[in-house]
């Protein structure tokens, strides 16, 4: 099966995901275009080059998977700070009409993001003027949006949406509203492609989601175009980015092999009905909808399933990883210096992980095929779960985990992996992509990179997004205490397997997004 690829930008999980998940089955062909060609940070890429590969491609391919982001602002970054025109940009997805001419046959699959807005002031991903006037800007969507929800604001709500509205510029803040309008405009027209059958499939993920907002706002025109024009069968809007690649391959993939069922085993019943971090949802109405997307069937029993993913959530409330590891805060302050009180009380009270890694041994031992989706904290693993995993002789046995960033973000990974290795069974393939995400989900950003950006770093005079000409200095820091937690989990499992880290990449030259290559 031959399937062409456009991805997000050039980062591991939107580039090399693909083609370590794709590899779990020798028969998936992807076809990725020349990672140098796809811009850095906010410079885009060569959108010439991309137009090139495609015409080059798709003619031979069953399906191409693709993000508007990509192929009309040049990337993700890019996409927050154009200033292009709306007729340009829906000639740019135009190119999609002559694609399916010249391929009758193939299958377009798309993913087109709602932008995010943050809620501090950063401008290293967004506008200029987002340093200084982010959070306002922020909260300026999010006063709007519930004003007129819900027709009125509290007394110090309405207070601090008066100071915004006077000290926020307004040519800020009507270039940052009018971008979101123009890209919300483009997305729309991907949808009628979509209504016309030229794109089989379209998936709107949203970047840090919160109940109100800007993304809010653009949620209810996009769910009104789609319930208008009967699309909800095609058209998946949820949490997450970073996966939606993942689950375009997925679909290209099922559409192709047929659609699995699958069985989640959760180790408390209460995250069904949490919104986790950086979502705007529960996680049982994101897990539906991406299951949806990626075409696999939910089932109740576990003799009905072809996969399992076991599902370590947050029991009532939702802690950050670095937060239970380092006992910081989000701006890196420290918080709490006793170890034993960084974790929350509930999530030893109201789950038994040792009860919860028994039943997935109960169901490995059936031969299915399972998961872990470690999503207890977001922004990485927890240490834990896998050290019982470890001690519980499991870890070698699963097929996939994943616990990066936000739920969604690796929710989305696990499902592509589980479905590829239900199909695929190149078991070396397999275990490469689970010793990656446990380096980089776990030993690294869970256990080591907060080491390195609190102390480290400061030796070099560089930060988190600039390394100060210190890159490889810092880079070799990072592998060789990756490699020593790393090494430290695995007391029972891996014996017989030397891992060894042999370099460390930053594609966009910061703490995030790390690329590790190792041999096993």
């Amino acid at each position: 099966m031959n399937i062409t690829c456009i991805p997000l930008d050039k980062r591991p999980y939107n580039y090399q995901f693909l083609k370590d998940i794709s590899a779990i089955d020798k028969d998936a062909h992807l076809i990725l275009p020349k990672i140098e060609e796809l811009g850095e940070k906010k410079n885009p890429a060569n959108l010439d080059y991309i137009k090139e590969f495609l015409f080059e491609n798709t003619p031979k391919s069953e399906a191409l998977i693709l993000s508007l982001d990509m192929l009309v602002y040049g990337g993700l970054f890019p996409a927050r700070i154009h200033n292009i025109d709306e007729e340009t940009l829906k000639s740019r997805v135009d190119i999609l009409k002559e694609i399916k001419k010249l391929n009758p046959k193939l299958k377009i699959y798309i993913s087109s993001l709602i932008l995010r807005t943050p809620k501090y002031n950063s401008n290293e991903e967004e506008p200029f003027y987002y340093g200084e006037f982010g959070k306002d800007i922020f909260l300026w969507g999010h006063y709007t949006d519930k004003l007129e929800r819900n027709g009125e604001l509290d007394i110090e709500e309405e207070k601090d949406f008066s100071r915004i509205k006077k000290s926020l510029p307004k040519e800020y803040l009507s270039d940052f509203v009018e971008r979101r309008k123009k890209n919300r405009k483009v997305t729309e027209y991907c949808l009628e492609l979509c209504k016309e059958g030229i794109v089989e499939m379209v998936i709107i993920p949203q970047d840090d989601a919160s109940e109100y907002g800007h993304t809010a706002l653009d949620q209810r025109y996009l769910y009104h175009y789609i319930s208008v024009n009967r699309l909800q069968n095609k058209v998946f809007l949820h949490p997450g980015t970073d996966e939606a690649g993942c689950t375009l391959l997925t679909r290209a993939y099922t559409d192709k092999k047929g659609k699995i069922n699958i069985y989640p085993l959760y180790s408390c019943e209460e995250f069904k009905k949490l919104i986790p971090n950086y979502e705007d949802r529960t996680f049982e109405n994101s897990f539906l909808s991406h299951t949806l997307a990626c075409g696999i069937n939910i089932v109740e029993n576990i003799e009905e399933a072809d996969v399992c993913i076991g599902i370590s959530g947050a029991p009532g409330v939702m802690q950050e990883a670095f937060e239970v590891s380092y006992g910081i805060d989000i701006n890196g302050n420290v918080k709490i210096t006793q170890p034993q009180l960084r974790k929350n009380i509930l999530y030893y009270r109201n789950r038994n992980l040792s009860n919860f890694i028994s039943k997935m041994e109960s169901i490995l031992n059936k031969n299915i095929e399972v998961g872990v989706l470690d999503v207890a904290f977001s922004n990485g693993g927890e240490r834990e779960l896998l050290e019982l995993l470890d001690e519980y002789r499991v870890l070698e046995k699963i097929s996939a985990y994943s616990g990066w960033n936000t739920t969604c973000n690796s929710l989305g990974t696990v499902l592509a992996t589980l479905t590829f290795a239900h199909f695929g069974k190149n078991r070396e393939a397999i275990e490469y992509f689970k010793i990656a995400r446990l380096i980089n989900d776990w030993a690294y950003q869970t256990e080591t990179r907060f080491d390195v950006q609190l102390n480290d770093l400061k030796k070099f005079g560089a930060t988190y997004s600039n390394f100060n000409s210190k890159e490889k200095e810092i880079l070799e820091i990072i592998k060789i205490k990756t490699k020593k937690i790393l090494k430290s989990l695995f007391q029972r499992s891996y014996q017989n397997n030397n891992i060894e880290i042999l370099e460390v990449k930053a594609p966009f030259g910061r703490l995030s997004g790390l690329e590790f290559k190792f041999k096993m």
